[in-house]
């Protein structure tokens, strides 16, 4: 996606001055001071900086697993800042999907059960679960897996498989919080050449986070995050 028709996309994402703090007094901690940030349909858009940056605070406001302290956080023309938990809901399950760096797969379920849950959780018929879970195992290259359970796949083939759980509802915005961060550097390029094939392929808006500058090359554009504010990209870093 070129920087005209990034331009010309209809909104996703819109934050105006997000303020998000942790504790009082002395022992309060400023994790996100005034971030404003848009995210337009169809973009691949990496959040970089190093821990504490409050890039991942800011990634779980987005996707709605919390709220802000001040500011204004909306998903197209929705309001989320304060919307209650039944809403928050509502809106992870049907418009949002998630892929964590500890690939949070349930370790008592095969790795179809894991990718198929959130349409089960849905309501969708068992019929249309399989078909859809069959469909991303064998775009993510795991179909020979999916009888198997976490414990006894690669990590790369968990993150895929984590990635297809993210996708099978297909939501508008898929979410990833460091997602090669607990793989070798071989399957964490696997994993990151696959998201941006899925965001041109399926039209996901992807935003991603990580502390790994090379993981921006494949950015339509890249933040950069310090101290809780969004910052002018380092001489040398990709912008």
């Amino acid at each position: 996606m070129n920087a005209v028709a990034a331009a010309a996309a209809p909104l996703v994402l819109r934050a105006e001055g997000v303020v998000k703090t942790y504790g009082e007094g002395e022992a309060q901690v400023h994790a996100l001071r005034g971030v404003d940030f848009d995210l337009r349909e169809g973009e691949l858009v990496v959040l970089l900086g190093a821990s504490g940056s409050g890039k991942s605070t800011l990634l779980n406001i987005l996707g709605g697993l919390d709220v802000p302290t001040g500011g204004r956080v909306f998903y197209r023309d929705v309001e989320l800042t304060h919307a209650d938990e039944s809403a928050l809901t509502r809106y992870r399950r049907e418009h949002v999907g998630f892929v964590f760096q500890f690939f949070n797969l349930l370790p008592t379920l095969t790795l179809a059960d894991n990718i198929g849950l959130p349409c089960l959780l849905a309501g969708l018929p068992e019929a249309e679960v399989e078909a859809r879970t069959r469909a991303l195992a064998s775009r993510v290259g795991i179909t020979h897996r999916l009888s198997h359970y976490p414990q006894q796949v690669s990590g790369g083939e968990m993150q895929r498989a984590a990635i297809a759980r993210a996708l099978v509802h297909r939501p508008a915005l898929l979410v990833a919080d460091e997602p090669t961060g607990n793989l070798d550097s071989a399957n964490g390029a696997t994993v990151i050449s696959l998201l941006a094939e899925l965001n041109r392929e399926l039209g996901v808006t992807i935003l991603l986070a990580t502390h790994a500058a090379d993981v921006a090359a494949a950015a339509h554009r890249t933040i950069h995050m310090r101290d809780g504010q969004m910052v002018d990209a380092p001489a040398g870093m990709p912008v």
